[in-house]
């Protein structure tokens, strides 16, 4: 990679990018926090250094600072469907469904407008605003939200199971 970059191969930004992403894979998340923390100094306008350290600081547990970055990464990319499905992840496992349920379907709907998220993307933001919903007991659109997890991903068994039980009436109770 130092190689890559002082030949001009690879962009300085990217670099970080990488160097975090190892450090990532080699369970060393303090080292990669601080690859990002650069990134986001010299190029702050990057949401994609904010939704990464977002990642990490959840797989840490450290919600409110994940949400933290999460905010200020909107401000700079208000239309980013990434950070908001990350906002809608945030508030999600902290169990603030209604809330999560609004990230999760802004990041659909920009989505709509750029067409930005993948596939899978598109299955996840759908899935988790279909739990949001079933937890705010809006089951006729949590029904809709995994039909559209289907659609983009056919063999999602949990999106199956719990659109079957929906359909039959079946009272759901998810425990997280």
């Amino acid at each position: 990679m130092v190689e890559e970059y002082q030949a001009n191969r690879i962009a300085w930004n990217a670099a970080h990018f990488q160097l975090a992403e190892e450090y990532q894979r080699q369970g060393k998340g303090e080292e990669a926090l601080r690859e990002y923390r650069a990134v986001m100094k010299v190029v702050p306008e990057n949401d994609a250094a904010y939704t990464r350290m977002a990642d990490l600081l959840l797989q840490q547990n450290r919600f409110a600072a994940a949400d933290s970055l999460l905010q200020i990464a909107m401000k700079w990319n208000e239309q980013s469907p990434f950070v908001r499905a990350k906002l809608g992840l945030v508030n999600f496992v902290q169990h603030r469904f209604e809330i999560a349920a609004e990230h999760f379907q802004a990041a659909l709907n920009l989505n709509k407008l750029r067409q930005a998220m993948s596939a899978n993307d598109l299955a996840a933001a759908n899935y988790y605003l279909a739990l949001c919903r079933v937890q705010l007991g809006q089951l006729e659109f949590a029904q809709a939200h995994l039909a559209e997890v289907l659609r983009n991903q056919p063999q999602h068994d949990e999106a199956k199971r719990l659109l079957m039980m929906l359909q039959k009436g079946i009272e759901v109770k998810l425990e997280f």
